[in-house]
């Protein structure tokens, strides 16, 4: 780093980039904000608080007792738990060790593309300008909402330079000096290689390792057949054995991490992948648009922005780099052919190449290449693959240093700005041009041409003053590349800095997500949560439609539970058990399957309360628009099978998720044999369900007619639902209510028929979410099964690991049931408690929970979880990271002694 900064303008520039990185976050967080939004909110911040947590009582952060009944948390994936910068979170308040984490990944980031650069041969002001595109442009900025995705991502352009480092320093080696000489001349990049090898593996994170291994393949081979010319094969080799072995050695001191990790996607909804499963998220072509305008499909919502209001989220689709950045693509592209190509640095084409494969693996299912992409390892692991953009934006970062410094010494063949090839350079900021000219004279069918529905495509019209300023930054950026050249070279200069810098501020303000003020606590409070959701079992709270994001996270929406240490029955992460989420439907975020609430499957599993949104309820399917009605897409709740029938006794309760002013209400009889007896269709009532579930009499007007109960509500009441008496097994889930604006709401919600039971009652509704509480004795969180009727707990101890001792009493052999989810890594002890020697038994699934088998007599049974594979792990890690220890001391100790040598 001392040879790659050393002038006072380096200096200068490492100043800035780190300044600029840290007031990014420092100035909000001071303010009051801390920059935790999107899945950071509800993942990625709270987990690792909790790996922090666990790992200040010493032991290591293996299992999460407060998300679905009980997960992995260091082979989930998402916490991040062992990467060296987690272990700020055992000594520091949670949102300072957050702050720390992100200003390390963006001065990582910018210093990492600032330092390959210079190391390339740049000059200091492109550098700084490249370093500029990557860290505060496209993914780098997208990804903002997912910690250990830029985690990653700040780390790549540091591969990249010690790949070409190490490649450089052997391959110019004078071989006569012996193997050992030579390698020595490349050990601090080597080094260097395994350390950030060994980080990107300990963030956890699936899209930063495959990210690692693209990127890490192409500049292999690169490293090896291309790099120079003229080198014999056993310096390719002996290239190919460095890079290979530095790689392998930073993934087994990850080890620790990787192996629990990977053990737990055998078991989880991830063990058998399809190709659809790896297809989804790629992008679509159309949305390549976002490269040439990043808000043309809306942006962050600032400043009455229309935020992004297509399909997907914006995040997962910036791949911006601006206008500089394309055509420095373009340019570079045509550079590679042609009588001028052998005169251009052979990495040109690398960087080239890695730009064409990102998009093409971006692209993902819209290739005809995904049959081949599906099947590559590790990278068939994931989804999502729109986040390949990353890669793209890394090698448009770097070409746009070498664009930049040729523009400014105005050298415009070198750049393919001149002649015919000009116009391929300047082809994508035409495009772009083109497409804002027409975006803002015809936003309705532009924004449909590229793929937007018509109810989306209107919001296009609300974009104008911003289309307009995109327009006047591509404008802006023709005129530099066309008229720049007559401007002095200090005043190109300056114009060029302050151009990218401009084009970078723009972007962040017009579409970063992950630095939006946040209208709820990033640490919600114990007591608020536990005084609406109580404190005896677990919580769920269903909205298939994340519209309540606001309501939940006060609640301490999983994982945000971490700080009200409520325990929930789901959970978000982008693991589950397999087994338990089939059971559950749990893996989404507020989702859950109704059936397990009609066949009291959870049951064993302590649900207490559950919240739910008004439209799983009651959903709406006619709203009024202008006073015309509009029908809404109307969906039919799956069917659970073994459901026992609805109603309670005489009566069936309807709830409306929602206070509604009642106007009428259609009631559907099942057939018109029922309406043809009289008897039947006269006993027919209705009583209305205030707020905190208390039943009512209401003033209404019921008229049979031949399909059903016709009703209307003089009074117009308020209410939440109703209860009908009468002929209940004869109403059909699709009748209807119809409040006083006129709009209908159907009474068939997924979990309308569960929650009509006597083991529910509604306990209060606010705003569109009703609160539900069982009525029913919750099982314990530790019984004994079959033991006969003396047997019973007499003490249970829980810990913030997951482990639980248990001090029991049996008459007879019987089984110790355990309310915690089960996966394979749980073992017990039982130990006499009159003393004796201790002895292990397994603990064993009792359909999604643990239990262990115990003979009669007094028994002190302790559980306790070790992920799959960790004792390897740990091995391996260790050995690994020793080895690491010593060659560093070793090196060390060896350049102290050859300076006392020369200083005698």
């Amino acid at each position: 780093m001392k040879r790659l900064i050393s002038s006072r303008a380096d200096w200068w520039a490492v100043a800035v980039l780190t300044s600029i990185s840290s007031l990014l976050f420092v100035v909000p967080s001071i303010l009051g904000h801390p920059p935790v939004a999107g899945d950071n909110l509800i993942q990625n911040f709270p987990l690792r608080v909790l790996s922090g947590k666990i790992m200040a009582t010493g032991h290591i952060p293996q299992w999460n007792t407060l998300a679905y009944s009980g997960t992995p948390l260091m082979g989930g994936l998402n916490a991040g738990s062992l990467y060296p910068l987690t272990f700020l979170f055992i000594v520091l308040p949670g949102a300072l060790a957050w702050v720390l984490n992100l200003i390390a990944c963006y001065v990582a980031a910018a210093l990492g593309v600032y330092a390959l650069t210079r190391w390339l041969g740049i000059n200091v002001v492109p550098a700084f300008l490249g370093a500029v595109t990557y860290t505060f442009m496209g993914m780098m900025v997208g990804q903002l909402v997912h910690l250990g995705v830029i985690q990653g991502q700040g780390l790549i352009p540091w591969v990249v330079l010690l790949m070409l480092m190490t490649t450089k320093r052997l391959q110019n080696a004078d071989t006569s000096l012996g193997m050992m000489q030579v390698l020595r001349g490349a050990t601090w990049p080597l080094l260097g290689l395994v350390g950030v090898v060994a980080f990107i593996f300990l963030t956890g994170e699936p899209r930063s390792i495959v990210e690692f291994e693209t990127v890490g393949v192409l500049v292999f081979l690169y490293c090896v057949w291309w790099a120079e010319r003229g080198i014999d094969r056993p310096r390719r080799f002996l290239v190919a054995c460095a890079l290979g072995v530095a790689t392998m050695w930073g993934v087994a001191i990850s080890a620790i991490q990787l192996l629990p990790g990977y053990a737990f996607i055998g078991i989880s909804q991830r063990s058998n992948l399809t190709e659809t499963f790896f297809g989804s998220g790629s992008i679509r072509f159309e949305k390549t648009v976002l490269f040439l305008i990043p808000d043309f499909f809306g942006g962050s919502g600032i400043f009455h922005q229309p935020s992004y209001f297509i399909d997907y989220n914006l995040p997962e689709v910036s791949g911006y780099v601006g206008m500089i950045g394309l055509a420095a693509l373009f340019a570079a592209a045509t550079q590679l052919f042609g009588p001028h190509r052998k005169e251009i640095p052979r990495w040109i084409g690398l960087f080239v190449v890695m730009a064409v494969v990102g998009l093409v693996f971006a692209w993902g299912e819209f290739t005809p290449f995904i049959h081949v992409m599906s099947k590559i390892p590790l990278i068939n692991k994931t989804r999502l693959q729109s986040r390949n953009l990353a890669i793209v934006d890394l090698a448009a970062a770097v070409l746009v240093a070498w664009f930049v410094q040729h523009l400014i010494a105005g050298e415009r063949s070198k750049i393919s700005l001149d002649g015919w090839r000009k116009w391929v350079t300047l082809s994508p900021l035409f495009g772009a041009l083109l497409v804002g000219v027409l975006v803002l004279v015809w936003p309705f069918g532009t924004e449909r041409w590229f793929g937007a529905l018509p109810n989306q495509a209107v919001e296009g019209h609300f974009l104008f003053w911003w289309i307009t300023v995109s327009l006047v930054i591509i404008v802006a950026s023709i005129l530099i590349l066309t008229k720049g050249f007559r401007l002095g070279t200090k005043v190109r200069q300056r114009v060029v800095v302050g151009f990218v810098v401009v084009d970078a501020a723009f972007f962040m303000l017009a579409c970063t997500t992950g630095l939006a003020i946040s209208s709820v606590p990033a640490e919600p409070s114990p007591s608020y949560a536990a005084s609406q959701l109580g404190t005896s079992g677990r919580f769920a709270l269903v909205d298939t439609e994340n519209r309540h994001w606001d309501q939940f996270i006060p609640l301490g929406q999983p994982n945000t539970n971490v700080f009200t240490n409520l325990p929930s029955i789901q959970g978000y992460g982008s693991l589950i058990g397999q087994s338990y989420g089939d059971a559950t439907g749990a893996h989404l975020a507020n989702n859950l399957d109704a059936c397990g609430l009609s066949d009291g499957s959870y049951r064993q599993l302590r649900l207490d309360t559950l919240v739910v949104a008004n439209w799983e309820l009651a959903p709406q399917i006619v709203a009024l628009e202008n006073g015309v009605p509009v029908n809404l897409p109307v969906s039919t709740p799956p069917a659970c099978p073994h459901e026992p029938p609805v109603a309670q006794g005489s009566e069936r309760r309807f709830y409306f998720g929602q206070s509604l002013a009642l106007s009428s209400a259609f009631f559907i009889a099942r057939s018109s044999s029922v309406m043809n007896d009289t008897s039947i269709a006269n006993s027919f009532h209705v009583q209305a369900i205030s707020s905190n579930g208390k039943v009512s009499e209401l003033s209404q007007q019921i008229t049979p007619t031949s399909t059903g109960w016709a009703i209307t509500f003089p009074a117009h009441p308020d209410a939440v639902g109703l209860v009908v008496t009468g002929p209940v097994s004869k109403v059909m889930d699709t009748s209807t209510v119809t409040d006083t604006s006129g709009s209908i709401y159907s009474l068939n919600g997924e979990f309308q028929g569960a929650l009509d039971r006597a083991s529910w009652s509604l306990v209060s509704t606010s705003g569109t979410l009703q609160t539900f509480r069982t009525t029913r004795h919750l099982v314990p969180w530790v019984y004994l099964s079959g033991a006969g009727s003396g047997s019973r707990v007499l003490s249970s101890v829980n810990t913030i690991t997951g482990s639980q001792t248990n001090v029991v009493h049996l008459e007879q052999a019987g089984t110790l049931v355990r309310s915690e989810a089960f996966l394979p890594g749980w073992s017990a002890t039982v130990t006499p408690v009159q003393g004796g020697a201790t002895t292990s038994a397994p603990v064993i699934a009792h359909d999604l929970v643990q239990s262990v088998n115990l003979p009669p007599g007094d028994w002190s049974v302790t559980l306790s979880y070790q992920a799959p594979r960790l004792k390897v792990g740990e091995i391996i890690t260790g050995v690994g990271l020793g080895a690491f220890v010593l060659v560093i001391a070793s090196v060390f100790v060896g350049f102290l002694r050859r300076r006392s040598h020369s200083r005698a």
